[in-house]
């Protein structure tokens, strides 16, 4: 379970393609994280959850559970969001 997400029950009601169902992504996403991974949506500036997070470890993609990056290589851009300096090198988590 990531983010309190059950993935194993969600991808197993996902499409031909392995994409969890629009129906099913309702159910477990907020209304903002839908809107921002299904119809192209942004976050409001300085205001997500993490923007100003310093924790160690990985960032997972909301939708598939798939690790994206790690803390070791987030910095500080400016921006709203979390910035980082690459995609995670599996071979380092």
């Amino acid at each position: 379970m990531v983010h309190g997400i059950d993935w194993a029950n969600t991808m197993a009601k996902a499409d031909e393609g392995g994409k969890p169902r629009r129906s099913e992504l309702r159910k477990s996403l907020s209304s903002l994280q839908y809107h921002v991974t299904q119809e192209d949506g942004t976050e409001p500036a300085f205001a997500n959850q993490y923007w100003n997070n310093h924790d160690q470890g990985i960032y997972v993609d909301v939708v598939s559970g798939e690790p994206l990056f790690s803390s070791r290589d987030k910095y500080d851009s400016g921006t709203a969001g979390p910035a980082s300096r690459g995609p995670l090198n599996r071979r380092t988590w």
